[in-house]
């Protein structure tokens, strides 16, 4: 069994990287500023990813936050004909983010290029893009999102509570202390600081840390940091009331200078099947929805895309276990029965993105 362990989401900056059987993953920071880019028609619209908004340091990271006018335009024979921008739902959003990029890396995936592509104004039909080919062929293709949904839930909620918390603080301003790197909270279970109480809390918590920190030089045991709980945290209720604990992580010459109080890491034990039972299970589910029926178009297309899993999810490639092995395992599992799909294929939606066909 492996460990995968997911660093706090205040580290401003992002990497991955493996150590023995433990994996790491270090995000984008907060706070998370929502870039402004424009659809065809001209409208300013907000591209948001699963509960996370988009930023420029995590572009490179996910593909789809990358859409932008210029991007749309790569292809100017591909018109995008949806209905307004500003009522689609967030997961249209993506989809739509998704598959403009899908057609960056594999333009002639369906043995053609596209000349006309537009989501169905119901969004509960099927499938999720109608398009018709420069020779006039209607081809339809079918998206599915490759995640674990219960590690998803529980990060989601993880983050909810966390951002929760963030929101009663408020602006946190550069770490004034001067033995003390960053502080950690751990939040008790389904803990929600009532709106009245927030600010008694912040001057609560802000107290504590100033009053640690003026201890820290004559405390002999806390040169590898100290945890306050029970006794120590009674001294101020809120603290105690909404918290199990407070970490306080030494300087040691070095401060957090913003979001400088985070949460501790998150972390889930994996193993190979933690992604490629969810992987087996949407495109069963996919092929399974579909039967044998085309339903009229001249080419049916499944794409399998990788993206928020990167964020929510244990990871899908590890050194022995790539995104090829999944494409080849997948491969082997569905053989001949791809239902009525033509082609299927596992889109890699990770900068550069890779676009892998399994049948």
């Amino acid at each position: 069994m492996l460990a995968s362990i997911y660093l706090p989401d205040t580290i401003p900056f992002a990497q991955s990287f493996t150590a023995g059987n433990v994996f790491a993953r270090r995000s984008i920071g907060r706070p998370w500023s929502t870039p402004r880019v424009r659809d065809d028609f001209g409208r300013a619209s907000a591209w948001r990813l699963g509960e996370f908004q988009v930023q420029d340091r995590l572009r490179g990271f996910l593909f789809a936050g990358a859409t932008n006018r210029a991007r749309l335009n790569l292809q100017p024979n591909i018109v995008i004909r949806s209905g307004a921008l500003l009522s689609m739902s967030r997961k249209r959003e993506h989809e739509r983010a998704l598959f403009t990029a899908f057609l960056d890396l594999a333009p002639e995936f369906a043995g053609e290029r596209l000349d006309v592509w537009q989501q169905p104004e119901d969004e509960s039909d099927f499938p999720d893009i109608i398009a018709r080919s420069i020779t006039g062929r209607k081809i339809g293709v079918e998206l599915g999102e490759w995640i674990n949904e219960d590690e998803m839930q529980a990060a989601k909620q993880k983050e909810r509570r966390e951002e929760a918390f963030l929101e009663a603080i408020g602006e946190q301003g550069p770490n004034p202390t001067q033995h003390i790197r960053f502080v950690w909270l751990h939040p008790k279970a389904n803990a929600r600081i009532a709106p009245a109480a927030r600010a008694a809390f912040r001057d609560q918590l802000f107290t504590c840390i100033f009053e640690c920190d003026q201890r820290w030089p004559n405390e002999r045991f806390w040169k590898r940091g100290h945890q306050l709980l029970g006794d120590e945290l009674a001294a101020y209720p809120l603290l105690a009331k909404y918290l199990n604990a407070i970490k306080l992580w030494p300087a040691d010459g070095e401060k957090w200078q913003h979001n400088w109080i985070a949460f501790p890491l998150r972390v889930d034990t994996f193993d190979g099947e933690t992604m490629w039972k969810p992987l087996r299970e949407i495109v069963a589910q996919k092929i399974g929805h579909y039967a044998a029926s085309s339903m009229g178009f001249d080419h049916l297309s499944l794409i399998v895309i990788y993206n928020q899993a990167w964020i929510y999810n244990s990871p899908a490639e590890m050194p022995l276990h790539s995104f090829d092995d999944a494409a080849a395992e997948l491969r082997r599992e569905i053989g001949d029965n791809h239902g009525a799909f033509d082609r299927v294929f596992l889109y890699i939606a990770l900068e550069p993105g890779r676009v892998l066909r399994v049948s």
